[in-house]
């Protein structure tokens, strides 16, 4: 029966062993299934900063443009404004002139020919 005792003490250690074994395996399935929930959720909050990170850029680009548009919208109304105030000058310039012509003519036609100075 010593031997029975032997082989009764075997069998245990070689079914503890298989437990520890099957405890091992368990483990090692969990870890890996907690690893990939874990990549997935990183990648699934990588996905969604990258995605926020484009609508800030894409926001950013449309205020840029706005930006530029009303900068080259004012630029253009200041130009014109400038523009249109030179042209009334240049008008007001030449009606000072065509009025001093024409008093000299005037003036030379209402002046006897002999007072005239030539």
């Amino acid at each position: 029966m010593v031997l029975c005792g032997i082989n009764v003490g075997m069998q245990e250690m070689v079914d503890n062993v298989l437990k520890e074994e099957e405890r091992a395996r368990e483990a090692v399935r969990n870890a890996r299934e907690e690893a990939s929930n874990k990549t997935q959720k990183a990648e699934e909050e990588s996905s969604k900063i990258v995605e926020d990170a484009r609508r800030q850029a894409q926001e950013r680009i449309r205020e840029m443009q706005s930006e530029a548009q009303q900068k080259a919208q004012d630029e253009f109304q200041a130009a014109r404004k400038k523009a249109q105030e030179e042209a009334e000058e240049l008008q007001r310039a030449r009606a000072e002139r065509i009025e001093a012509i024409a008093d000299e003519v005037v003036e030379y036609l209402t002046t006897p020919a002999y007072q005239r100075e030539e």
